[in-house]
């Protein structure tokens, strides 16, 4: 356990020294910051583009939420895939994988140190974008009342975690960072797909993003449950698929 949490601490150093974990942490902090101010915004930038009269409802606290899930459910996670898809490829192809094994680490334990630096990287950036875009959303709108603001974020931050198991898992079956890349890719988009079956947009793991904002207008955070049991579920079962695999290649 005393290597799991040096190699941890390795790793989370080395993604800051690297930039990766920095790079992870300017998107998101960008997107905490300007999404209350685009939803503020975006009406009378409108206004401004159309010559024709329109009539365009108020922004409200609400629509900064929207919008903060919008950019990071979208280009967000897709930065936090390309980032997090190289984490076990690129050392695996280099073969400086064979160094950190050599010195008494597992191979479930390089791949689950992977997986927690990873979401060590997230979750700080993601609560301070998270923080920043709650403390705006107050400012601009002072009047604004919504539910479950808390739960409603949380969704979105543990779809980002499963998220990150998938592209734990295509780093580590990958022989290379282009197939994992486009794996990691392939499979989050397989994943957001499951909410266009109605026998499956009210369970699937990806309802955590489309309904997660549904919590702020009243919906019951129990009908969440199942989406989110079923991420748990996917996210243990990448996790274990991913660590089976590695022992297995060939280094």
């Amino acid at each position: 356990m005393r290597r799991f949490w040096l190699f941890t601490v390795k790793e989370c150093v080395e993604q800051v020294r690297t930039f990766k974990g920095i790079a992870i942490f300017l998107v998101l902090l960008f997107f905490g910051i300007s999404s209350p101010l685009m939803a503020k915004l975006t009406p009378d930038l409108l206004k401004l583009a159309v010559t024709v009269p329109i009539s365009i409802p108020a922004p409200t606290a609400a629509d900064a939420y929207a919008q903060f899930f919008k950019n990071v459910g979208q280009i967000g996670f897709l930065v936090v895939l390309l980032i997090a898809s190289g984490c076990v490829a690129i050392e695996t192809s280099k073969g400086t994988v064979r160094l950190m094994l050599t010195r008494g680490l597992s191979r479930t334990a390089f791949i689950l140190s992977k997986f927690t630096c990873a979401v060590l990287v997230w979750s700080v950036s993601y609560a301070v974008a998270a923080g920043l875009c709650a403390v705006y959303t107050v400012l601009l709108f002072p009047n604004g009342r919504l539910s479950h603001v808390v739960a409603a974020l949380f969704c979105l931050w543990f779809f980002g975690v499963l998220t990150l198991a998938a592209a734990v898992f295509c780093s580590a079956v990958s022989p290379s960072y282009l197939l994992a890349a486009v794996g990691s890719v392939v499979l989050w988009g397989m994943l957001l797909a499951c909410a266009a079956f109605p026998i499956l947009k009210d369970d699937a793991p990806s309802a955590l993003v489309s309904r997660g904002l549904e919590l702020l207008n009243g919906l019951a955070p129990e009908r969440l449950l199942a989406p989110v049991l079923w991420a748990c579920a996917l996210t243990v079962g990448l996790l274990t698929a991913a660590c089976i695999i590695f022992r297995t290649r060939d280094l």
